[in-house]
Formats: C-alpha cells, sequence, structure tokens
C-alpha cells in the first residue's frame, strides 16, 4: 500500500473512520447471515449449514464463522445488540460469550433463559470482562431404525396418509447412498416428496429422495414460502 499521507492526524482519521465502516458492515453482514439462514438459501449451492457456507463461500476460519453465527442468535433475540456493535460499546467475540454464559445458565437451571433476562445481562456486560473461548459446533447423525410386521409388508401404501412403509424407506435410502441428494451431508437425513405430499405428491419410490432436514426445508420454502415453514 503506497503512504500518502503526509500527516499522522491525516493516518489516524482514516483508520478511525476504516473502523466506524468495518463494524457498520459487520453488523450488515450479521443481517444478511440471517435471512440466508431463514430462507436456508445456502442450501442452493450445496451446503446444509449456515456454519459450512460461511467457511467455505464466505472464506472465515471455523471461528470466525461460529461468532459471527451466534451473533445472529443474540441479535435476534436482543436487537439493540446491533447498535452496542455498531457503535464500539461490544465486539462479536464479547457476544459470543455471553451467549455461552447465558447457555451455562440455562444447563444449570434445567429451563431457558428468558429474553427479558438475556436483554438485562446484555446491558451489563463489558468486553474486557469476558474472555475469548470458542466451542466449535457439533455435527449430529441420524439413524433410521424401522420395524414392520408381515401384514405392513405386503400392504399397499396409502397415498394420502403421511406414514411411509419402512420397507419403502430402507429402499430410498439404500438407493440415495444415505446421503443428502443435493449437498452429500449424511446427517439429518429425511425423506422428501419431489411432488410436495400436500400438492398431491405420493409415496411412490419416484417420487421419494432423500434429504437432509436443511435442504428438505429450503425445498418447502421454495414451494410454500417462509413464512409457512418456519419450525
Amino acid at each position: 500500500m503506497k503512504n500518502v499521507f503526509s500527516k499522522d492526524c491525516d493516518l489516524i482519521d482514516r483508520l478511525i473512520s476504516l473502523s466506524l465502516e468495518e463494524r457498520r458492515i459487520s453488523v450488515e453482514i450479521i443481517d444478511l447471515l440471517y435471512e440466508i439462514e431463514k430462507r436456508k438459501a445456502y442450501s442452493d449451492l450445496g451446503h446444509g449449514s449456515l456454519f459450512s457456507f460461511c467457511v467455505k463461500e464466505l472464506k472465515y476460519s471455523e471461528s470466525q464463522a461460529q461468532i459471527r453465527i451466534q451473533t445472529m442468535y443474540a441479535t435476534k433475540e436482543n436487537p439493540e445488540i446491533k447498535e452496542k456493535i455498531e457503535a464500539g460499546k461490544l465486539s462479536l467475540t464479547t457476544v459470543t460469550q455471553l451467549q455461552k454464559h447465558i447457555r451455562t445458565q440455562e444447563k444449570k437451571r434445567g429451563k431457558q433463559v428468558t429474553v427479558e433476562e438475556k436483554r438485562k445481562q446484555g446491558e451489563k456486560v463489558e468486553p474486557e470482562h469476558v474472555q475469548e473461548s470458542i466451542q466449535e459446533p457439533a455435527s449430529y447423525g441420524i439413524t433410521e431404525i424401522n420395524t414392520e410386521s408381515p401384514r405392513q409388508k405386503n400392504k399397499k401404501p396409502n397415498t394420502r396418509s403421511r406414514h411411509i412403509p419402512a420397507r419403502i424407506r430402507r429402499e430410498i435410502f439404500t438407493r440415495d447412498g444415505k446421503k443428502c441428494r443435493n449437498c452429500g451431508t449424511g446427517f439429518k437425513l429425511e425423506l422428501d416428496h419431489r411432488v410436495p405430499f400436500g400438492k398431491n405428491g405420493t409415496h411412490e419410490v419416484v417420487n421419494l429422495r432423500v434429504l437432509c432436514k436443511t435442504c428438505n426445508l429450503r425445498e418447502g420454502i421454495r414451494v410454500y414460502g417462509p413464512e409457512k415453514m418456519r419450525r
């Protein structure tokens, strides 16, 4: 970078200006990540989670991705946090540590901390009182276990019942290699109807495929819209 600042004061002013812009952009990124998560838009790029999208597409380190995702959830419950981040009163790392502290409280209590309590704790927390320690997310797999009586095995599937017989489920999972047909993950797998069940789709083998929970939800959002598919 070419040095174009003849005076130290100009150099410092420029750096302060960029720092303010950096915090503003950080808040905007948090808002955009929330919208991406709500729409499950990362599924279109073959990602099974927002975390994977942040690491592989946005090129964040794993800890950087986790910090932003935790901040995203915190600002959803407490929008005032965004103002403090932009004003430089809170850092993303501090917000993440506050979230970790709240989760510890919930485990001890055996119940969730209320939104009001979270807001009060957010008002009290000071950046210098929080030590940096990031816990990476864990992945959880799903094991498909189905039982079926001989009578059920010979029974034709009821196309207007949501129940999919175990023999058909096993056939689909075997055919698709027990992986999501969209992103390739082997975690949190579900059966998806290519023609949605709600639009008269059947349980025929050709209409079924294996998708992970995220990609399945994304397909639902595509068909029915994000508001109806919130869960």
